[in-house]
This record gives C-alpha cells, structure tokens and sequence, in this order.
C-alpha cells in the first residue's frame, strides 16, 4: 500500500515546515543547503559522520553542495529522504 499524492503533498508540506521551524525561519524562506549538523538533526541522525559515509558510499542519493571547501546537504535531498521513510513505512503497514 503506497501514499496518495494527496497524502504525499501534505507529508512534504509538514516536513518542509519541521525544517523551518528548527532552522528558525518560514517555509518560503528555507535555504538551498544546511549544514551536517542541521541535517543530522532533522534526520535525527546521532552522528553527523552518517552523511559523510552516505556520501563517500553513494549511498540515499545524497545531495551535496559545494560551498568553499565544505559540502552541505541539500534541502531538497532532506525532505525528500524524510519522505522516503514515510512511504516505506506506509507499505510495511
């Protein structure tokens, strides 16, 4: 059993606006990238080195941008990655 694209629409709404409210900002004004660690948090994640290691393994698609020297998860790739969770979990239900 999958999500609706209703269901899916209202899922990454609410996700979209859980990212802003732990960024400290609106929906509309949610940045392209965050750092490790804010990605970490909103995947509640309990090591920030778990992105690392997905990224260096090409594992989860993961979404970098390169901004100097550092690279910074996408936000898209984040509530998308959310999201994924919610459809697997609706099908093992």
């Amino acid at each position: 059993m999958s999500i609706t694209a209703q269901q899916y629409k209202a899922y990454r709404q609410l996700f979209t606006e859980e990212l802003a409210r732990q960024l400290g900002t609106t929906p509309d004004a949610i940045p392209t990238s965050v750092t490790k660690q804010q990605a970490a948090d909103f995947l509640c994640l309990k090591n920030v080195m778990t992105l690392n290691v997905w990224h260096s393994n090409k594992r989860h698609g993961i979404a970098m941008l390169k901004v100097g020297r550092q690279t910074r998860p996408l936000t898209s790739w984040l509530i998308d990655m959310k999201l994924s969770g919610v459809s697997i979990a609706q099908e093992a239900a």
